[in-house]
């Protein structure tokens, strides 16, 4: 949706030096994609480290791929990682994404109670 957003073509994008920055946090579905069975999809569609490559792969792209977690911070954090990147020559241009998921309403009980959010 950001490259259609963005006015781009897949085909446009084909072996470019665009970068893929994400930021990725706590994600509660592992134990489901499990829970149905081991698969490589459920491995590479819950590990935070595939993200990135996986975005980069599918589009053609030739910039670096990177995953960032950082809690709370990792949008933020891969929005820095993509502009110092732009910035410094290393692509030229980025895709942006940031992603958390959180299934369980237990989970911000227990951050809570950790006295982890403000």
């Amino acid at each position: 949706e950001a490259v259609h957003g963005a006015g781009l073509q897949r085909q446009a994008l084909l072996g470019s030096a665009t970068g893929v920055f994400v930021g990725i946090s706590y994600t509660e579905y592992a134990p489901v994609a499990q829970g149905k069975g081991f698969s490589v999809y459920g491995l590479t569609g819950s590990g935070h480290c595939f993200a990135a490559g996986r975005l980069s792969f599918v589009l053609g792209l030739t910039g670096q791929c990177v995953a960032y977690d950082t809690a709370c911070s990792s949008g933020l954090v891969a929005c820095s990682g993509a502009s110092l990147a732009i910035r410094d020559g290393e692509v030229e241009q980025a895709l942006l994404a940031g992603v958390n998921m959180m299934i369980s309403p237990l989970t911000p009980i227990m951050l809570a109670t950790g006295g982890m959010t403000s």
